[in-house]
């Protein structure tokens, strides 16, 4: 006989039951996909692209309905609990598959587990993950590996400062980067990273799940061969697993720190806006993530949305580049690849810079602006510059020239890289009790962090636990139990 079906958002289920005789199937996920890069040019119809769109779920064992084949984009229904291997696969394809809500995409890149309350990374994870704290310049890459390499000096190409509590950094700033072909390429990042050990051969696997980023995500978090040689101080990944679908990358780092540094590590948890009266963003405002890290005499700083945020941070694809063609392709056209530009300007920024003297960094580079050799001065304490700095128990509260607060929880505190500024009483028993001296400000090396570990945040500051869940773009448990994903009643 014949039979009919209807695709209807989940809550509406709630409040209007299905008609007698239809059964419902839960647990679907829309997807927007636009067909693989090159393939309107070379002439595929667009039947074709979906043959290839479907061969590409068939092999990542992916049920799907389509809700629209024809044209671009295409509107699919994948099953939530393969949404990831669903993503992941077509985006391996050269597909660009837009999420358009927060709890899919965090469904789609659910945080790694963390370490335990009071256990640091290194702690958690061995020996192993000490190797790779540090200070590291990248000295040689190859993307795709076997063509010709990037290759820079000694201190002068991207910077990549890993902490212990497993929070860490990566700023990539192209040389060209105010051009209008050089947006495209920055490619700085931060997030936690951890380091397993997997394999018939027993090999390390650094794997980084990325909280914020100028790239747009792939879909899954990347695993890399790691292979560290302390004697020359270098640090070699390669893509883990490789695959013949995908493409391939090597990178070698040189660590920068001669010996033991120690590390001020901060996690962005909120934003005030200017004149806003109480804690966290006003509502409509997206969210935003960023990483601040401190190792020696050395920082850097990644800030922008969050995951499921705008369009960088909710669409998952190879590249800026790639995401730029799809978005110039849908609706809106030239229109809408400007739009990623002006997102990029407007809400993003990745700067690495030294510490000069207590309470005063100096930038060296910076995204979207040229600071010359010399640099420039990004927060001096005692003129202002900056902003105003407070360091208040388990958070360090920065409010900006133009009246926006962030909140940055610590997460490692091995220094005060900010000079005397004002700490609360539990700031100060933690300092005397590590047995920090006064002014406390410069990384004695060898020296403990007095810091809490990651993930566990203050008793004394409610909502701690909430703010950091928000700031990962981690569901809430009300969506987790009503997620916003479409059912089927057939």
């Amino acid at each position: 006989g014949a039979s009919c079906c209807a695709v209807v958002p989940e809550p509406l289920l709630l409040d209007l039951p299905p008609p007698i005789g239809f059964e419902v199937d839960r647990g679907w996920c829309a997807i927007t996909v636009v067909q693989a890069t090159g393939l309107a040019a070379s002439g595929v119809s667009p039947l074709e692209a979906a043959a290839g769109l479907r061969t590409a779920l068939h092999e990542a064992d992916t049920p799907s309905r389509a809700l629209c084949l024809t044209g671009s984009p295409v509107r699919l229904l994948i099953r939530a609990d393969r949404l990831a291997f669903a993503v992941a696969a077509l985006v391996r394809r050269g597909f660009t598959v837009s999420l358009g809500d927060p709890a899919a995409v965090s469904r789609c890149l659910a945080p790694l587990p963390r370490p335990p309350s009071g256990i640091s990374a290194a702690e958690a994870c061995g020996g192993e993950f000490r190797k790779s704290v540090g200070v590291w310049s990248l000295r040689r890459r190859e993307y795709p590996m076997g063509t010709a390499p990037e290759e820079h000096e000694e201190g002068r190409g991207p910077l990549r400062l890993q902490s212990s509590s497993g929070l860490y950094v990566e700023v990539r700033i192209p040389r060209s980067g105010g051009a209008a072909d050089g947006i495209l390429a920055h490619a700085s990042c931060g997030g936690f990273a951890s380091i397993t050990v997997g394999g018939n051969e027993q090999r390390l696997i650094s794997v980084r799940d990325q909280t914020i980023g100028f790239q747009p995500p792939r879909g899954e978090h990347r695993g890399r061969s790691a292979r560290f040689n302390e004697e020359d101080r270098y640090w070699v990944e390669v893509t883990h697993p490789l695959r013949h679908d995908d493409v391939s990358c090597m990178e070698a780092w040189l660590r920068l720190n001669e010996q033991d540094v120690r590390f001020v590590a901060l996690e962005l948890q909120a934003q005030e806006p200017a004149g806003a009266g109480g804690r966290g963003a006003t509502a409509g405002a997206p969210r935003r993530a960023g990483c601040w890290i401190f190792a020696g005499e050395h920082f850097a700083r990644v800030t922008g949305l969050a995951r499921g945020e705008g369009m960088v941070a909710s669409t998952c694809c190879g590249s800026l580049a790639e995401l730029e063609r799809a978005r110039g392709n849908g609706a809106g056209g030239c229109l809408g690849a400007g739009l990623i530009r002006e997102e990029l300007l407007r809400h993003y920024d990745a700067v690495q810079g030294v510490i000069e003297a207590p309470g005063r960094l100096r930038a060296t580079r910076r995204a979207w602006r040229d600071l010359g050799d010399v640099g420039d001065i990004y927060y001096d304490a005692a003129t202002g510059i900056g902003g105003d700095i407070l360091v208040e128990g388990q958070w360090v509260i920065q409010t900006n020239t133009d009246g926006v607060v962030d909140r940055w929880r610590i997460l490692e505190w091995g220094f005060n890289p900010f000079g005397q500024s004002k700490r609360s009483g539990r700031s100060q028993a933690r300092s005397s009790s590590s047995g920090s001296s006064s002014p406390g400000w410069y990384p004695e090396a060898g020296a403990a962090s007095a810091a809490p570990a990651l993930g566990s945040p203050s008793a004394a500051s409610p909502g701690a636990v909430a703010a950091s869940a928000t700031a990962r773009g981690s569901p809430s448990p009300r969506q987790l139990s009503t997620p916003p994903q479409p059912a089927q009643a057939s």
